[in-house]
């Protein structure tokens, strides 16, 4: 893939010197089969057994779903419930799968014909089949994927483990994303803090204006593109500004 990369918590937090420190988590291996529950239940286990008051919950994109549930249930056994602060929030979709497989592709563009990665394209297109359920969409993407990678990294010598281990990471990510569908975030994004980018195609911005009302308590809009917001300075020192306020 090419074009600059997305920022990460750590490219904020990088930038923001504060007197507390951030975990970030991160997307465990899955083969399909990993549930929701099973998500949230290992990193609040690891939070809890930090034995730290915990200051703020921060979920970027699709991570703002996981991020309401983890927020939860911090709040249950913490007496004073944390900051949520959520990047671009997003619900994933059929569609949000779809982009990623499609980018995913894009890095076997010089080794699959271009018929080759139009026709898995189309694989992964007609696998939806208009359905809502997002893990099995997400199972059977990751199938297409698997065989298309297969075949690329045999062209160009790709020692089979390592193909499958690349292969594994992407159907993870996948995994990750479907299985958001098994938690709502409705309740928790109603007390939370947006903070919205100024690309059109993630978060908030894609929900009309008049249907916004609700969705999160407060929203901060940055003019920096969705990419870049992690990174940001001032987007940095507003989270400061918020989670000082956990400190107080």
């Amino acid at each position: 893939m090419t074009g600059r990369p997305e920022g990460t918590f750590s490219d904020m937090y990088a930038g923001m010197e504060p007197d507390y420190s951030i975990w970030e988590t991160t997307v465990p291996e899955a083969d399909g089969q990993v549930s929701a529950e099973a998500y949230v239940t290992r990193w609040s286990a690891d939070v809890r057994n930090a034995g730290r008051r915990i200051r703020g919950v921060l979920g970027y994109c699709a991570g703002s779903v996981f991020a309401a549930e983890l927020a939860r249930r911090i709040s249950e056994w913490q007496n004073e419930p944390p900051e949520v602060v959520l990047f671009d929030p997003e619900v994933p979709t059929g569609r949000t799968l779809y982009i990623q497989f499609h980018q995913a592709l894009e890095t076997m563009a010089g080794v699959l014909t271009p018929d080759e990665i139009a026709e898995v394209r189309a694989e992964g297109q007609s696998a939806h089949g208009g359905k809502d359920d997002l893990v099995a969409y997400g199972a059977a993407l990751g199938k297409i994927f698997r065989e298309a990678g297969h075949v690329a990294f045999q062209r160009i010598g790709l020692d089979a483990d390592r193909g499958e281990e690349l292969v594994g990471t992407f159907l993870s990510f996948l995994t990750w994303l479907a299985v958001t569908t098994q938690i709502d975030p409705t309740a928790i994004w109603a007390r939370s803090v947006a903070v919205t980018s100024a690309t059109s195609t993630n978060g908030l911005n894609t929900v009309p204006p008049e249907a916004r009302d609700g969705i999160v308590a407060r929203e901060l809009r940055f003019d920096v593109e969705h990419r870049d917001l992690l990174r940001t300075a001032e987007v940095g020192r507003a989270v400061t500004e918020l989670l000082a306020r956990r400190g107080r």
